[in-house]
């Protein structure tokens, strides 16, 4: 086996060898050397690049696999497109120098690219890192991706411009990694410009985390136009401290259709996240079918979550999830947990913790544009002035969760006129107060859950069901009422905890009220289930009011007389039987008012009665009988 000895050049292989020095080919920095050395490289060697300014003035396509070294710089004029068929290796260092927008570099291979090869660094100026990272994001389209390796200011917004419906845009960085747009003319951070002329969709993949900062003045942070993909461990931030800083959206979804974020981090912007539409040029788009999960929004003065429809223009916002939000945002005046606006339909809301806002959930609409049909699951409301605030809205339903701390009382549930059939199932610590406005003109509403420990620390189970202008609530210790659409409870019916059953009118004054075998009305005692009566033989009256009487005769050896009164309503049973004699040759009888079929019934002792039935015009009905004789 004989062996070739490699020659050297400038400390590198460039004949025999794995590696090949580009500065052997030619004397002059520039394309002609790049391409005669491509050439020699063939494609089984590395064509190594080695420190200097390459001038490139006209169109070179590497078919080797390229290496530059740290210091080396490819100047490629205007108009001219250097092509990298092969694999290039580079570290996160500055590769490129563009002459204009014209000057272009491109890759044939799915391979990772660094921003940092074009310029961006932190010793650079805001303007020119702005320019190189549009320079690096426009030429990673349909690469493996670009890779960020540091946090860069920028003074503009970063255009992510789609040309094909194929084209595909991968960001890999962490969090720690990224842009801070510095520019306090209202430019977003990162922006994809997916012009109405466009009849494609753009492809963003977002991996492994990203930081896109603002700052007070700055515009969106992110905007998605038209966008399918994903986006993973996003971060924004837009101020420092506790300050609410800026008045736009963190992330704004305009128009997107499958457009999945997961674990985003939004602070210190107006609106965290917003899903819209999109109307320009004769195209119009709604936001369908994302997913935003695991998104935590911090001081948001706006909304932590903002659903937003444009019924005007026929554009639903519709089948979307928002799983497992953290929402804190400082009570900021006027700041909504979840926000859903306009025209929405069938979008769920899994799992939400909502805290420090004013409102946790509010629908809103216009006219005939409103929340149909969208879900609430499991959401935890705490620490806010209103838990649910629906101004418009039709067939909402909310399910599980728990609203308002115990033992606050200002943690209310609004239902505006008009609203209709939304439903409230299974929630623990309902607010219900006596201004709540529940069931104002919200007809067919119902709700079940544990009753609101901070207004009423007793009520474990509640029941609403609207129909009309009236309702049916279940409340702890078995309690149950009706109120009207304002509110106001009309009837209560209550166990108390004794084994005593109170029910109450409007005024919450005992109507009736009935411990063990006795009953009151309107607060004063009354004759209890059954009477004992000592009969006589001049006559002694039975309450008719009282299904049952014991009757005794008086032990004179005659006939003693139960008289009864007229029924005070049709179908009022009576009973009336001899429990004891006081004499063996005691008799008795029954002379009601008004009996069909005579006037008395007779009874010879002891053990004796009859049950008698108010029949109305023929008075009473004898409907058993027990010795009795009828004449």
């Amino acid at each position: 086996m004989s062996i070739t000895r490699a020659e050297f050049t400038n400390d590198l292989v460039v004949a025999n060898g794995a590696w090949l020095d580009a500065r052997a080919y030619g004397s002059a920095l520039n394309n002609t050397t790049l391409a005669a050395a491509n050439t020699a490289a063939g494609t089984s060697r590395v064509l190594v690049i080695t420190p200097g300014t390459w001038t490139i003035s006209g169109n070179l396509t590497f078919t080797a696999n390229v290496k530059i070294m740290r210091g080396a710089v490819l100047s490629i004029a205007s108009g001219i497109t250097v092509t990298f068929g092969a694999e290039l290796e580079a570290g996160a260092y500055k590769l490129f120098i563009y002459a204009d927008a014209t000057s272009i570099v491109s890759f044939t291979l799915q391979q990772n690219v660094n921003v940092e090869w074009w310029g961006v660094s932190t010793g650079e100026t805001d303007a020119n890192n702005t320019t190189y990272s549009n320079y690096a994001i426009r030429e990673a389209w349909n690469t493996g991706g670009l890779v960020v390796n540091g946090y860069y200011d920028i003074d503009g917004a970063l255009e992510l411009i789609t040309t094909s419906t194929e084209d595909i845009l991968t960001i890999h960085g962490n969090r720690a990694v990224g842009w801070n747009q510095v520019d306090n003319g209202g430019a977003a951070t990162m922006q994809v410009d997916n012009t109405a002329a466009q009849s494609y969709w753009t492809q963003l993949y977002i991996v492994g985390g990203l930081r896109l900062d603002g700052n007070a003045s700055s515009g969106d942070g992110l905007i998605l136009r038209r966008c399918q993909g994903s986006i993973t461990n996003l971060t924004m931030n837009s101020g420092s401290g506790s300050a609410m800083s800026n008045s736009n959206v963190g992330i704004n979804m305009i128009g997107c259709i499958g457009m999945h974020l997961y674990n985003v981090s939004v602070s210190r912007w107006a609106t965290g996240v917003r899903l819209g539409c999109y109307n320009s040029g004769g195209t119009t788009n709604s936001t369908n079918a994302c997913i935003v999960s695991g998104p935590s929004v911090r001081y948001s003065t706006t909304a932590a979550i903002h659903l937003e429809g444009d019924g005007a223009n026929s554009l639903i916002v519709k089948g979307n999830s928002i799983t497992m939000l953290d929402c804190d945002s400082n009570s900021a005046v006027g700041s909504v947990g979840i926000l859903m606006d306009d025209y929405l339909q069938g979008n769920t809301f899994h799992t939400c913790w909502i805290e420090a806002v004013v409102t946790g959930i509010k629908l809103t609409g216009s006219g005939s544009y409103i929340p149909l049909l969208n879900m609430v699951f499991c959401p935890r409301v705490t620490t806010v002035t209103t838990c649910i605030d629906i101004e418009f809205g039709e067939d909402n339903t909310f399910i599980g969760g728990q609203y308002g701390f115990p033992g606050t009382a200002s943690t209310d549930v609004i239902i505006d006129a008009g609203c209709t059939t939304n439903e409230f199932l299974f929630i623990r610590n309902f607010p219900r107060t006596a201004a709540d406005g529940l069931g104002d003109a919200g007809t067919n509403t119902m709700i079940l859950g544990h009753g609101d420990g901070g207004n009423d620390p007793t009520e474990e189970l509640q029941l609403y069901m609207g129909s009309g202008t009236y309702g049916m609530m279940l409340n702890n210790n078995s309690r149950i009422g009706w109120q009207d659409s304002g509110g106001t409870e009309r009837t209560n019916i209550i166990m108390n905890g004794s084994d005593e059953l109170i029910f109450a009118n409007a005024s919450a004054s005992t109507v009736f009220y009935m411990p063990d075998d006795d009953y009151w009305v309107n607060s004063l005692p009354q004759a209890p289930l059954t009477e004992s009566k000592t009969i006589t033989s001049v006559g002694v009256a039975l309450t008719v009011s009282i299904p049952t009487s014991l009757v005794t005769t008086n032990g004179d050896s005659d006939l003693d007389n139960a008289t009864l009164a007229d029924g005070q309503r049709v179908g009022q049973l009576k009973h009336v039987v001899c429990v004891a004699e006081g004499n063996a040759a005691d008799t008795w009888k029954i002379t009601p008012a008004t009996l069909r079929g005579g006037t008395q019934i007779t009874f010879s002792g002891a053990d004796e009665g009859c049950t008698l039935l108010w029949s109305g015009a023929s008075g009473w009905v004898v409907l058993h009988n027990n010795g009795g004789t009828i004449s």
